[in-house]
């Protein structure tokens, strides 16, 4: 309903998703969206299940069906680049070649891996698994927009 009044009044409207969600629920929404942000941590399905509990099939196709919808929204790809784990040659294209196969695509964004959530994790009283993780030197970031620009011309 707040999207839909939103759109309604004139409001760009956008959500951010890793799009982990049955299709009817995402498309029930697309009608009111201006811009989707979804998150494309990792390729690898293997992976993905390691660092993120689930496999990544349900969100590859949910990515896929967005491309083929009818509704006017624009699509950017976030992926956070998380040292020694999804930065590597290998894994960043397989992210450029599956983004490059999406029509609607307006641009990937590459954002540098950052420890802000710590402070959430502890007071919540959960471990923080990825605290040993370093952010990404602007140069590690310059590298991996080479690799995926590869494959998609707009990378930011």
């Amino acid at each position: 309903a707040l999207l839909k009044n939103a759109k309604r009044e004139g409001f760009d409207t956008a959500i951010e998703t890793c799009l982990f969600s049955p299709w009817e629920h995402v498309q029930a929404i697309l009608p009111y969206l201006n811009t989707v942000y979804a998150d494309v941590k990792l390729i690898s399905r293997d992976i993905h299940k390691e660092h993120c509990g689930v496999y990544n099939d349900l969100i590859l196709d949910n990515l896929q069906k967005l491309d083929q919808e009818p509704n006017r929204f624009r699509l950017v790809v976030r992926t956070p680049v998380i040292p020694g784990i999804n930065d590597s040659r290998e894994e960043l294209k397989k992210i450029g070649r599956f983004c490059a196969g999406l029509r609607r695509l307006d641009h990937i964004q590459l954002l540098p891996y950052h420890r802000l959530g710590t402070a959430t994790y502890k007071k919540l009283g959960r471990p923080y698994l990825l605290s040993d993780i370093k952010s990404p030197t602007a140069e590690d970031m310059e590298h991996c927009r080479e690799i995926v620009g590869q494959y998609v011309s707009r990378v930011c």
